[in-house]
């Protein structure tokens, strides 16, 4: 009976310790299929599971500066933020573990600005100070000659008027370089230069090819057409070309450049044909974001243009050029590069003088709102300029004076004029009859005043 007995407690006690043994299993397979239940974080995040991970990967913790950046920065950041949160939660499983652990519950750190951040608002306060206060010190005379961008009247002159009218820019053509030395250039610059309150705009078209005004004098040979160059060179030749067109401006005391032509043509009887890169929209795209990118290293201005693409409409130098093409191919094809050169940062655009019938019929872009609206609308916030206002196009439809009042009326913040003294007063008139707000001039002369001081030709104070 005793005997019985003790085989009933060994019985027992195994029993116990394989119960003990059983439960001790569960309990190591439960620590490792969930690592955070006892790692003193409590059951809540573990049953949150992936919703945690992917709230974790919002944290700045797991965002690049230049995300972080956006979020602040414009009202149209919240689209791009939404798409680079889908983007970063398609990462892997390790990622998302160290992320929810590092930086899930910590909400304050949302508010928090990446270094660049800080740097770009701090310049953009100083710049827009300064720019308010050279605004509070201009007459109304002086304004409206900052949006002028003049015919170079001649070495005679140039100065004289540049002091005058205290001219926003000069654009120089052939007749301006032929048999002179790059030191009687540089001298004729400066003279203008040194009379003006603020630092002028001195322009060429020096585009390659067709249109060059400067390195038929200065070179061996003139620059040739970037899509001749890109087919011998690739990108590495449209770099150099770049930059040699850069260099050869700045040496001359030239800081803009009229171009890169932003323009597709397809067909070689077209007049933009020669000017253009080609057909390949993601090529010319590149390089619109490439060439604009150098200028802007160089501290050159440059201008995309023709707004809003010129198609194979025909020469507006003689006369009118009627676009009658849809709006489903602007959008499609010739708006792509000046999104690519807007996103790369270009201080300017031309608008040309078609006539674009599906945007609107009755006004060339020139004198449009509804253009320049349109360029507004897809996110450029420089300078608009119209193309010369003594070309043919603007002189059958109006005058080059009353057009001047038109294309301001438009929402041109600078206009390329041969008679600039008439379009001048013709301005003024329109102000004193209340035809233009002072207010409305003073909007172009801040976009004018920040291009210069992202130039370097305005310094910010230390």
């Amino acid at each position: 009976m005793s005997k019985n007995k003790g085989n009933r407690g060994l019985i027992a006690v195994a029993s116990v310790l394989g119960v003990l043994a059983v439960a001790l299993v569960i309990l190591i397979i439960v620590m490792i299929a969930v690592p955070g239940l006892f790692n003193g974080r409590g059951r809540e995040e573990a049953s949150s599971g992936e919703s945690s991970r992917q709230e974790s990967e919002l944290s700045p913790g797991s965002q690049t500066s230049e995300e972080t950046s956006s979020e602040a920065s414009s009202e149209t950041s919240s689209e791009s933020q939404e798409s680079s949160d889908e983007a970063s939660q398609g990462g892997s499983s390790g990622t998302e573990e160290g992320s929810s652990e590092e930086g899930s519950s910590d909400t304050d750190e949302s508010s928090e600005e990446s270094p660049q951040q800080g740097t770009d608002e701090a310049y953009e306060a100083a710049r827009e100070a300064l720019v308010e206060e050279l605004l509070s010190q201009m007459t109304l005379e002086e304004k409206v000659g900052q949006m002028i961008m003049a015919r170079f009247p001649g070495p005679s002159s140039g100065a004289y008027y540049a002091e005058e009218y205290q001219l926003g820019g000069y654009v120089f053509f052939d007749v301006d370089f032929s048999g002179y030395s790059e030191d009687t250039v540089r001298e004729r610059i400066d003279g203008c230069q040194a009379v003006s309150n603020i630092p002028m705009l001195m322009a060429v078209d020096e585009e390659g090819g067709t249109v060059t005004r400067v390195s038929d004098y200065y070179r061996d040979y003139r620059f040739r057409a970037p899509r001749y160059i890109f087919e011998d060179g690739g990108w590495d030749a449209i770099e150099a070309d770049t930059r040699e067109k850069c260099e050869l401006l700045l040496r001359l005391h030239l800081n803009m450049n009229l171009a890169p032509v932003a323009d597709i043509a397809g067909d070689p009887y077209d007049f933009m044909y020669d000017r253009s890169f080609g057909t390949d929209l993601d090529a010319t795209c590149e390089f619109i974001r490439m060439t604009v990118e150098i200028m802007n290293e160089y501290g050159v201005a440059c201008s995309l243009k023709h707004f809003p693409g010129y198609g194979n409409n025909e020469d507006t130098h003689t006369g009118m050029a009627i676009d009658y093409r849809d709006a489903e191919t602007f959008y499609n094809e010739d708006f792509l590069p000046f999104i690519a050169g807007i996103e790369a940062g270009a201080g300017t655009i031309m608008v040309s003088h078609n006539v674009v019938t599906c945007f609107d019929p009755e006004y060339p872009a020139s004198l449009s709102p509804e253009l320049h609206e349109l360029a507004r609308s897809l996110g450029f916030e420089g300078v608009l300029m119209t193309d010369d206002l003594a070309m043919g196009a603007i002189q059958e439809y109006c005058g080059e004076n009353s057009a001047a009042v038109l294309a301001v009326l438009a929402g041109n913040d600078m206009l390329i004029a041969d008679d600039f003294t008439g379009v001048i007063e013709s301005i003024l008139s329109a102000v004193d009859d209340g035809m233009i707000t002072e207010e409305r001039i003073d909007e172009s002369v801040r976009r004018i005043l920040r291009l210069k001081i992202d130039m370097g030709l305005i310094e910010l104070p230390q």
